[in-house]
This record gives C-alpha cells, sequence and structure tokens, in this order.
C-alpha cells in the first residue's frame, strides 16, 4: 500500500505529464491491474468459505461455487452472488 507522501508524488508526477504519457501510464494502470485481479482470482477454489461485503456495508458469508474469468460466484443464505476477486476475503 501506498503511503500518503508517495500518493502526492504520484499526483505530481501525473499532472507533469502530457497526453501520450498519460495514455501510457493508463496502459500500465490497466496491466497491474489485470494482474492483481488473477491473483486474488488463483487464490480461491470451489468450496472454500469466504465473506465480503455488501454496498450497504454488511458482511456476507458463503461459499465459492464457480471460479469465472472475472468474478467468482459465492453462494450465501440469501442466493448466489458474484463478486470480484478482490472484494473476497477468506473466512
Amino acid at each position: 500500500m501506498l503511503t500518503k507522501s508517495e500518493m502526492n508524488k504520484l499526483n505530481s508526477l501525473l499532472a507533469k505529464a502530457d497526453s501520450s504519457q498519460m495514455k501510457e501510464i493508463g496502459q500500465m494502470f490497466n496491466s497491474q491491474f489485470k494482474a492483481k485481479q488473477q491473483m486474488a482470482k488463483n487464490s480461491f477454489t470451489v468450496g472454500q468459505n469466504v465473506f465480503f461485503n455488501d454496498r450497504a456495508g454488511n458482511k456476507i458469508e458463503g461459499v465459492v461455487s464457480k471460479v469465472m474469468i472475472k468474478n467468482i460466484q459465492v453462494t450465501t443464505n440469501k442466493g448466489n452472488w458474484r463478486v470480484a476477486p478482490t472484494l473476497l476475503n477468506a473466512a
């Protein structure tokens, strides 16, 4: 995780970038984001107990029922949820 100082430095570097550099930065960001998503997805297996917070902030517990390309399907007592792997935690 970045410190406040690192975030401020990143912001000042972004302010100095021209449009072609911003495009390259965007591609770098997307590449890193996809890599983190993939690593998170690979850390879950079918049958694993997990939890996440819904949009209202409520903790939802369930079991991984399917690992899909972009999301993880979690079966709970409130039904099935499609959850981004970065939002899941092992229970």
